[in-house]
């Protein structure tokens, strides 16, 4: 039951009632509390993506203010505190408009606890809440029924029930209340051919089996996808959104927004609170809107801007088909287990006519030995009766069935002889297991598997692991599958059962116990594929959509394969989709949603965005088509959407609507195995001590073995042909020590008698072999090697033509004096140089001071040479990276370039190492010496007491500061964060103290510092910079409070254009007043002038030619009371008396004004903001040009 605790009402500006309540599924004890609402009335966003027109889940979410009467304060003291304590989804806001009239439910959400914010001082302050629509929280709650597998099959239309009643808002929804509305949009061949131009009812006449989101662990148990993945699965496959408007849920594909003007969205289907599913056909659902101009619906608010999203290269998704999964799976088969039989269920799958299985595990067997057994009576085996049940479910019900028999007639022998303990030496012989081909049969039976033999007196010797893999006959069709040991016992040399053997003092147990689906050569052994639509028009962006666990089947194992109804009340799989937009079947369903995805953004799509007044009675939603009379009135679909009740205003976003398939191809491959399964051996091995090995299907040939009374004496081998050559066996085995074995032409193996000590075995090349002394001389034979006057320890070297003897005394440190004379003859200190070839090293070093003088730095770096005794000047280096500390000490980098070695070569020579040393002068940053910065914007470190990074970049998936090496930007760290991405910065700190950070939150504003395609740092004149692409692109700081009163400053900025034919090119500044009024410098629209602009006085200066496009300068401004000079490149190029700005700074930027129409794109490196008039210009300017050597 749901208990009202508050509610409130307002009318916004168009006349149009709205009730907002607070509703608990609680008894609050007090209800209908009254409050008031903030002057917004409420806030509705849609969390869309900014270039995904397709964003399977769409979640929405609405913010209101509350004041309530002080009298009720303690009521709502006890709301709040509830908050705090109560479970998630207890309180909710509920929103209907008219109330008085229609009463039409219009959203609801759970209110989140951790996004309520409450003021000390309330209720004279308001109190926020947010409430979220539930989409999203169903990612922590698992796809079920209640904690119990949901089982059968379901159809697509039953699925979304399910999962909209899992929402915390179910209970909104009566049975009778309209839960889902609906469009559809794919069909697939099979269906589309059956309803002959029939109303498409596909969500509807489509099933998938509920065993596609137990997602099973390693052990075999279900831990269940979540609702949210199912929810995300299921919308992804179809191309389609799902979001919450107008009091339900919609299921919107993008193929019906692309064919909204042949209805594709006018008609919605329902589902109702019961999940009756109704199909409509007459026009139900408003989806149009126009903008551009003016109407009496929608009048479009000052402040629009347009940009564009890129073009699309590619479109992924994952099939997750998890073909890779066992059937049934018990990791840990336990000993108790073996005893009741447990039986292992797969929860009554449908498996067709032909499928076979691979059945496999390891028996885990320890047994002590009985210590009184003698003579045949040791010989032990084990029989594992395994029960393989299909059909319990339906179908024909089928048993796997393999029985043993034994026979006098075919025996083996045992060598467990004890001449100590055992009295009959003949009694060794056993009964080989005959087994024949495994069947299924409808009588209850095993499969049974007989292990090789051992000692029953001295037991196992520890744990034997006894692997079985093997492959079931083809099946008839049948529902379901038991797994389970119906018999676990010892077998006698004769056959018999032995039950000592499975006694109190064994143990035992069956690890990865499992059966998997077996396909035409072999077992599945991969999970996912991908599915790709490439452009063949030059892009670069990529999109990939993640995973799906829905599509079409590609193999005999797959999960979540999609079936459709054929008209003859049987639901099969598909093979081809269409849609909407595409009536040529030739894909499969995901193959269609990436094509028909990247057809939508083949090229770059304009993009507007901009707020939009309600004039009329219409509203926008998610599904709205808008028509941009601004834009030869073509169609745009909302990609961003946020509406202010009260003001009857939509802040919005919308993308051009087109499609364009020509060229795309789609390609299915990489697969690849489901992540966190691990792939199976196709036969497991057998470990543990003795010869333990399975028998397997097939009789053991014994006429090929030839015995007599005591053993085998000889063997029958096969070319493979049908020769059969016959080997005898050695009669003996080695006296002592070991043998070699060799065989003649008769088929004799015998041992090689043995030779004398030192000599050698050799043989003339016809099969001979004799043993012959070795000679000193024996490698003057060679006709590539020359001894001459060989003595003790001489090793052999290559002369660079022949192989000669040389005398080695010793190997490290041969090469000393020659390591010490590179060392010291270098231009620069090197304190350590060390190298080494094949028959000698050498190492030198003389260490320098560990303490700098002053403020000075000590610097060692550390270098590598892939050439003995490289030069230390002129030979090739490579510098190891990262360079050791600043101030690193001797002892420490001597340490590190050991290490280095080690993991760079591996000790393999040749190799050269070097270590400098070097003291610099300590740094001594811009702002050290001139103080007073409002702002403060560099790639450079520009203050030693700055502690903070550079700036944090986006990398297009997730985000990471990026600081400083040697007072420069970290072009490594940036590199590695980037990798083959482009890099955007999203913040740009400020190092003067006054923490004004300049920043953006929209993707499309940031600008750029890192090319992945090329994995480059964008540079300009060498140092790395940052490119402002196009008008939209600006960083801004939240404040600028160092600006007030009267403005006397100076500005300084780093920067190179690409253009100077656009007006308002300005670089960096300050924004005042909220206005375009604003401190700022740049560049003018006469193409060679440079501005510097303080908004009582337009300032512009002409230098004539000199500035080039795309050309590093230095920009500069100061104002001093009425004076106002503009600098470039360290000089005055003009100078204008005026009247001094006054007022309050809003915001420092760069690269845009936030109120000004930029110019074109333009790189900026530094830029410097000083709120008063110091005369400092010739110090700064100097200190800049120092470092980029602009001019």
């Amino acid at each position: 039951m749901a208990y009202t605790v508050a509610v409130s009402e307002f009318t916004d500006i168009n006349n149009t009632d709205w009730k907002v309540k607070v509703v608990s599924s609680l008894d609050p004890g007090s209800i209908d509390l009254p409050f008031n609402l903030g002057p917004d009335g409420f806030n509705l966003n849609y969390d869309f993506d900014e270039y995904d027109r397709c964003k399977p889940v769409v979640g929405s979410r609405v913010q209101i203010t509350l004041y309530h009467p002080i009298p009720n304060t303690a009521y709502f003291d006890a709301f709040y505190n509830a908050l705090d304590s109560s479970e998630e989804g207890t309180f909710r806001i509920e929103i209907y408009r008219d109330p008085d009239t229609a009463n039409e439910f219009w959203w609801a959400g759970t209110i989140m606890p951790e996004q309520t914010v409450i003021p000390d001082d309330y209720p004279h302050a308001p109190v926020t809440l947010t409430a979220v629509d539930g989409l999203a929280n169903l990612k922590g709650i698992d796809y079920n029924n209640d904690g119990v597998a949901y089982t059968g099959v379901k159809l697509i239309t039953e699925h979304l029930h399910n999962l909209i009643q899992k929402l915390h808002i179910s209970d909104v929804w009566s049975t009778t209340d309209v839960e889902l509305k609906f469009f559809e949009d794919f069909i697939s061949k099979e269906y589309k051919d059956y309803i002959a131009g029939a109303q498409n009812e596909q969500l509807n006449k489509a099933d998938i089996a509920h065993t596609a989101f137990y997602n099973k662990n390693e052990n075999g148990d279900n831990e269940y996808f979540s609702c949210y993945k199912v929810l995300e699965s299921l919308a992804l496959t179809f191309n389609a959104s799902v979001f919450m408007a107008q009091g339900s849920i919609w299921w919107v594909p993008l193929g019906a927004i692309q064919s909204h003007a042949s209805s594709g969205t006018s008609i919605a289907n329902y589902m109702l609170g019961d999940g009756t599913v109704t199909y409509n056909t007459v026009a139900n659902v408003t989806t149009g809107a126009i903008f551009g101009s003016n109407s009496a619906q929608w009048e479009k608010l000052n402040g629009w801007e347009r940009t564009s999203a890129p073009s699309f290269k590619e479109v992924k998704r994952t099939r997750n088909y998890q073909g890779d999964k066992p059937v049934v799976k018990d990791a840990n088969y336990t000993q108790a287990d073996i005893v009741a039989h447990t039986i292992l269920d797969d929860e009554d799958v449908s498996y067709p006519v032909g499928r076979k299985f691979l059945i496999s595990g390891v028996l885990r067997y320890e047994y002590p030995g009985d210590g009184t057994s003698i003579n045949g009576a040791k010989i032990s085996r084990l029989k594992l009766g395994l029960r393989v049940h299909l059909g319990d479910a339906g179908g024909s019900s089928q048993y796997l069935s393999r029985g043993t028999t034994y026979s006098a007639n075919n025996f083996n022998f045992a060598q467990y002889w004890d001449s100590v303990n055992d009295t009959d030496e003949n009694d060794f012989f056993y009964y080989n297991a005959i087994q024949g081909a495994a069947a299924w049969s409808g009588v209850a039976s095993n499969y049974e598997i007989i292990t090789d033999t051992f000692n029953k007196r001295i037991g196992t010797n520890g744990v034997l692991y006894i692997a079985f893999n093997f492959l079931t006959p083809e099946i008839v069709a049948a529902e379901g599958l038991e797994l389970s040991v119906q018999e676990l016992t010892g077998v006698t040399k004769l056959g018999a059962n032995d039950v000592d053997l499975v006694d109190s003092s064994a143990t035992y147990m069956i690890s990865n116990f499992q059966a998997n689906v077996y396909t035409q050569a072999q077992a599945q052994e991969f999970g996912t594929i991908d599915i790709t639509a490439t452009n063949p028009d030059s892009a670069r962006y990529k999109l990939d959509q993640g995973d799906t666990l829905i599509g079409d089947r590609i193999t005999d194992s797959d999960l979540g394969v999609i079936q459709v109804s054929d008209g003859n009340y049987a639901y099969i799989d598909a093979t081809e989709w269409t849609n909407l937009q595409s009536s040529t079947a030739s894909l499969s369903i995901n193959g269609l949603g990436v094509r028909e995805r990247l057809a939508s953004n083949e090229n770059a799509k304009r993009i507007e965005r901009g707020t939009l007044y309600q004039r009329g009675s219409t509203y926008i939603h998610p599904y709205t088509i808008l028509t941009n009379t601004a834009d030869s009135g073509n169609f745009y679909q909302v990609t961003g959407l946020r509406y202010i009740a009260n003001r009857c205003e939509y802040d919005m976003q919308c993308m051009y609507l087109s499609r364009n398939i020509t060229g795309i191809t789609v390609d299915q491959d990489n697969s690849k195995i489901t992540p966190g399964v691990t792939e199976p051996d196709s036969v497991p091995g057998i470990k543990g001590p003795g010869p333990v090995n399975i028998v397997s299907d097939n009789t053991t040939k014994l006429s090929y073995v030839v015995t007599d009374s005591y053993g085998i004496t000889g063997v029958l081998t096969s070319d493979g042909s049908g020769t059969k050559v016959g080997i005898n066996l050695p009669v003996s085995k080695s006296a002592s020590g070991t043998e070699i074995i060799t065989i003649n032409t008769s088929g004799d193996m015998a041992p090689l008698a043995d030779g004398a000590v030192g000599e050698f075995l050799k043989t003339d090349g016809r099969g001979f072999l004799s043993w012959a002394p070795r000679s000193s001389r024996d490698l003057e034979t060679l006709s590539d090697v020359l001894v001459t006057n060989v003595a003790v320890n001489d090793i052999l070297k290559w002369s660079g033509s022949n192989w000669i003897n040389d005398s080695l005394s010793q190997y490290h440190q041969r090469y000393e004096t020659e390591s010490e004379a590179l060392r010291a003859g270098a231009t620069a200190t090197v304190e350590l140089y060390y190298s080494a070839q094949g028959d000698g090293d050498g190492l030198a070093e003389s260490a320098q001071s560990d303490t700098p003088t002053g403020s000075n730095t000590i610097n060692r770096k550390i270098y590598y040479s892939e050439t003995a005794f490289a030069d230390p000047d002129t030979g090739t280096w490579v510098e190891f990276t990262p360079a050791p500390a600043d101030d690193a000490t001797f002892a420490t980098v001597k340490a590190a370039i050991l290490a280095k070695l080690k993991l760079r070569t591996g000790g393999t020579v040749p190799i050269a190492l070097k270590m400098t040393w070097e003291e610099t002068t300590g740094f001594t940053g811009l702002l050290d010496t001139y103080t007073g910065a409002a702002a403060a914007y560099s790639l450079r470190k520009l203050r030693t007491a700055y502690t903070g990074d550079a700036v944090e970049v986006y990398n297009g998936t997730s985000y990471a500061d990026i600081g400083f090496t040697l007072n420069e930007l970290d072009t490594v760290a940036l590199a590695a964060h980037c990798g083959d991405n482009d890099g955007f910065v999203k913040t740009w700190y400020d190092q003067s103290g006054n923490a004004n950070n300049a920043s953006t939150n929209s993707t499309s504003r940031m600008p750029k510092i890192y090319d992945g395609d090329e994995e480059l740092v964008i540079l300009e004149n060498g140092k790395p910079a940052v490119l402002f692409l196009s008008s939209a692109q600006r960083l801004t700081s939240t404040s600028a409070t160092q600006f007030t009163g009267v403005l006397d400053n100076e500005l300084y900025c780093v920067a190179s254009y690409d253009s100077r034919n656009v007006g308002n090119q300005y670089a960096a500044g300050v924004q005042i007043g909220g206005g375009t009024r604003g401190i700022m410098i740049g560049t003018n629209s006469s193409g060679n002038d440079i501005r510097y602009h303080s908004s009582a006085i337009t300032f512009k200066v002409a230098v004539g030619g000199s500035i080039a496009v795309g050309k590093q300068i230095l920009n500069g401004g100061t104002t001093s009371g009425t004076s106002l000079k503009a600098r470039l490149n360290g000089a005055i190029v003009g100078s204008q008396t005026g009247t001094t700005d006054t007022g309050t700074a809003n915001a420092f930027f760069i690269g845009k004004h936030p109120s000004l129409t930029a110019g074109t794109s333009k790189r900026v490196q530094e830029s410097i903001i000083y709120p008063a008039y110091n005369g400092n210009e010739s110090g700064i300017e100097t200190n800049i040009n120092t470092f980029y050597s602009i001019y």
